[in-house]
């Protein structure tokens, strides 16, 4: 065993390696800032039996988002807007929103908003945007006559906010939770505020001040070599997988589809799209100083970054009850009995005699945890396609439970 080793965390993920559920995958646990368990496990290609190391790089994909809702706090901290102005304060394109009505006829299904999206909105996902490779409402079929591409390498924020500003929502804002853009028009907001492009944004603001040296929206020259392969399960890819995560190649198992890889990555160009719901490419390291930052309530290394109550208001309630009732009925994300959503963070809504955990995900099975009772996080990533491909987030915080008693 490393020096930061929890048998129990070991035995399982190697146990997933036996059974061809993951190619590799990183893990660290956390407690009151020190490592119990942090280690790398498996290979970061399998094509080329690369061990994966502990300072790899890997897509983050909505683990972003947490970060992006930080930086939206920050600004609310700073005067630039308040949590409660309105999106077209900030990006006129979207002052004359129309929004689907189920209730009107289906040749004319849409009519102009009566409640207009604000910050508020778009920082507990009930705005009304979504993601064109959904099919809930006719809004995905207006996505893709708009031609949107979720991470389109074309795309800018720029041209997010334009095609957007055309397409009606998929609901009335604050009628329904439903995941979708709201993080990326967040970032444009951000990026239109203060002048500067998104990757400056998160640079001087998070990047540079939490140490997060090997962070940002691509994998330069000098760090390409340690960017972890992308694997997609086949039997569980689905149609807009496969939109999302075009395949470069079969993989020596027959399982799996290599959907990127470094020697001929999309990551190795600095792209247009830097996504703030979706672009970041971090490490284990690196995001765990998010995490520190975070378990601190906005301290980082003696420096107040973001005011206690700015993370009291994140990691507290927002919604008017839990996912399963607040989505709409034939939302894709099942799991979501029993749990509710802040400013930017999900949390395990629990008795009031019970820990609360914060917790937040990624699509390529990246998700962390986060218990200010135990002041305990916990970091797992793969590089694995689709998030439902296996039950990682549930097993890993079952054991977590179990190590707690």
């Amino acid at each position: 065993m490393t020096q930061y080793e929890n048998s129990i965390l070991s035995a399982w993920i190697e146990g997933l390696l036996e059974k061809n559920s993951l190619a590799g995958g990183l893990c660290a646990v956390y407690q009151n800032g020190r490592p119990e368990h942090r280690r790398a496990y498996g290979m970061a290609d399998i094509e080329t039996q690369t061990p994966l190391q502990e300072n790899a790089l890997f897509r983050a994909y909505s683990l972003t988002k947490p970060m992006t809702s930080i930086l939206a706090l920050m600004a609310i901290e700073e005067g630039k807007f308040a949590l409660h102005t309105p999106l077209s304060d900030l990006l006129p394109e979207f002052a004359s929103l129309q929004v689907y009505d189920p209730t009107l006829p289906k040749k004319s299904p849409y009519r102009a908003v009566q409640n207009p999206p604000t910050i508020f909105h778009l920082l507990t996902h009930t705005a009304g945007f979504s993601y064109e490779y959904y099919n809930i409402t006719p809004v995905e079929k207006c996505y893709h006559d708009l031609i949107l591409r979720c991470g389109n390498p074309d795309n800018t924020l720029t041209s997010l906010v334009e095609i957007l500003s055309q397409a009606p929502l998929q609901f009335e804002p604050g009628t329904h939770w439903g995941y979708g853009y709201s993080t990326d028009i967040l970032g444009a907001a951000l990026e239109r505020t203060y002048g500067i492009s998104f990757a400056e944004l998160m640079q001087k603001k998070l990047f540079t001040p939490l140490g997060m040296k090997d962070s940002g929206f691509w994998a330069p020259p000098e760090r390409l070599d340690r960017l972890m392969t992308l694997y997609g399960t086949q039997a569980k890819m689905t149609p807009g997988h496969f939109q999302i995560f075009p395949p470069k190649s079969t993989s020596p198992n027959p399982e799996w589809i290599c959907l990127d890889r470094p020697s001929d990555s999309i990551l190795s160009t600095a792209p247009k799209w830097t996504s703030p719901g979706g672009g970041l490419v971090t490490t284990l390291a690196d995001y765990q100083q998010f995490l520190d930052f975070l378990l601190a309530r906005g301290v980082h290394k003696g420096a107040c970054l973001l005011s206690e109550d700015a993370v009291r208001q994140m990691t507290t309630q927002q919604l008017w009850d839990d996912l399963a009732t607040c989505r709409l009925p034939t939302h894709p994300i099942s799991i979501s009995k029993g749990i509710g959503f802040g400013l930017g963070l999900a949390q395990h809504l629990c008795p009031p005699h019970i820990d609360r955990e914060f917790f937040w995900s990624g699509a390529a099975n990246t998700f962390f945890l986060l218990n200010y009772e135990k002041k305990r996080t916990a970091l797992f990533v793969t590089q694995m396609i689709p998030f439902d491909c296996y039950p990682f987030f549930q097993e890993f915080r079952d054991i977590l439970q179990t190590l707690s008693r």
